[in-house]
Parts: structure tokens; C-alpha cells; sequence
């Protein structure tokens, strides 16, 4: 499943976000722990990377922040740029790029600016299936950020989902039947999910798949990728984050720019 990402992304984006999205209130409550975690202020200037529609740029842009964002996704970034449109009273319009993050060092596209922030947020790391690809991944996030700039990342903790993992579920969500299967590959450390949706006699599958790390893990592939982590929490809550303790849902990292 290792090309799900520009299906995903381009051809069923509306549905992934009616499916999968936290709602606006939700947002707005993640950036305004994100500003008080990472000490961010209205000098700085953030790249959300793998932005999507921009939902995170758009809630740091409502706020006054300078807040830009790159997605792979043409589709998504069109929608995000047609969501800008409608800021009202900011004083920094958007910019959004089109763009696999692993080629920005090359200059494709050209981000002409550097960042002092960068937020890879809602699970949007570990797509590839070599963790030398996700090392690439990491470097062209290093390319646009400042000499010593801060890396905001938020993904799933590896030990909570293999501790509750369930191969198959259901639920319903905004009157769709949602059904999930799941399978874990070890030797990869890579949970691919197979998502059906249904709404009366309509059926669609949205087809993911990701890498998943520990603690331990994920810090070793920053370091090696030229970053050091200085902090972690366990969710937007702000409790605190114990290794030995596999009820941990998420890890929220600040690490720097080394």
C-alpha cells in the first residue's frame, strides 16, 4: 500500500476530512496549546508541513501568527488557498506550496523564506515505508527551518496502538457506517488500514498506511535526521509523557534544528 498517499489525498480528501478530522473547536484548542508549549510568538514564522486544507494555518493566521503551509496534495492546497480567501482581518495572508516535502532541499518548489517554526501535526508522519525516506522527510523539513528553529511534531505512540490494537472495527460518524480493518506488518513496524464508508447504497474505501514508533524510536530517527528533542507531552492535554507507560495515545514532540 505504498502509494495511497496522492489517492488519498487528491481523489477522496473530502471524505477523509468528514471521516477523520477533529472538528473546528477541536483545532482551535490544539493551536492554542501548540503557542503556549512551544513559547511561539507573532514574530516567528511557522510552515505547517503536510498542512492538508490548512486547518492548523489557517487557526495560527486567525490569531495573527505568520503561517504558511506545503502539502503534497494539489487538491488540498487548492481548497486551502479557497479557505484563505475568506480570512478576514489578518494581517498575514497564506502561502501555500505544492510540494513532496523530500525534495525541498533540491528546490522543488522554491521556498524562498526560512522558518522558526515548523508543526507536522495530526499523524502526518511516518507514510513511507523506509525509515530512510521518512530521514529525507525529516531533512526537508530541516532545508526551510532557521539554524536552531523548533520542529513541532505529533504522531501516534506505538506501544499504546499495538497494546489496544483491534483488527477490525465499526462505528458511525455524520450518518456514514464506517467499517476498519487493520493489519499490522512487523517487520516494518507499518499499521495498513482499509477504511469502507458507506452511506446508503454509496461505498468508498480510503486505503492508509503508516509507520509507527516508540519513544525511543522517533528520537532516534530525529537525532540522525539533525534534530534533538527537548520536550514531550502525551496529548493536547499537557500531561506528561512516561515512557513505560503504554496508555499514552499520542506523543507531542518540540525538538530543535541541531
Amino acid at each position: 500500500m505504498s502509494e495511497w498517499i496522492g489517492p488519498t489525498f487528491d481523489q477522496k480528501n473530502s471524505l477523509y476530512e468528514r471521516i477523520f478530522l477533529p472538528s473546528m473547536i477541536d483545532t482551535e484548542k490544539e493551536i492554542d496549546y501548540l503557542i503556549n508549549f512551544a513559547q511561539i510568538t507573532q514574530k516567528d514564522r511557522i510552515i505547517d508541513i503536510a498542512c492538508g486544507t490548512g486547518r492548523h494555518v489557517l487557526a495560527f493566521n486567525r490569531r495573527g501568527f505568520s503561517a504558511d503551509g506545503v502539502d503534497i496534495s494539489d487538491n488540498s492546497i487548492k481548497k486551502a488557498k479557497t479557505e484563505a480567501n475568506s480570512l478576514s482581518g489578518s494581517l498575514h495572508k497564506p502561502k501555500f506550496y505544492v510540494a513532496d516535502v523530500r525534495n525541498l532541499p533540491t528546490g522543488k518548489p522554491r521556498i524562498k523564506r526560512k522558518y522558526d517554526i515548523a508543526t507536522c501535526m495530526f499523524s502526518s508522519f511516518g507514510y513511507y515505508e523506509d525509515d530512510s525516506q521518512q530521514t529525507i522527510f525529516l531533512e526537508g523539513i530541516r532545508h526551510v527551518l532557521k539554524f536552531h528553529s523548533l520542529l513541532l511534531l505529533d504522531l501516534p505512540n506505538k506501544d499504546y496502538i499495538l497494546s489496544n490494537f483491534a483488527e477490525e472495527s465499526a462505528y458511525e460518524k455524520d450518518k456514514l457506517e464506517v467499517k476498519v480493518r487493520r493489519k499490522f506488518d512487523s517487520l516494518l513496524s507499518r499499521v495498513e488500514t482499509i477504511t469502507e464508508i458507506s452511506e446508503e447504497d454509496d461505498r468508498e474505501v480510503i486505503n492508509i498506511a503508516m509507520n509507527i514508533y516508540t519513544y525511543r524510536e522517533i528520537t532516534d530517527l530525529l537525532l540522525r535526521s539533525g534534530f534533538s528533542v527537548e520536550k514531550i507531552v502525551s496529548g493536547f492535554d499537557g500531561k506528561s509523557f512516561d515512557v513505560q507507560d503504554s496508555n499514552n495515545k499520542r506523543m507531542i514532540i518540540l525538538a530543535r534544528k541541531i
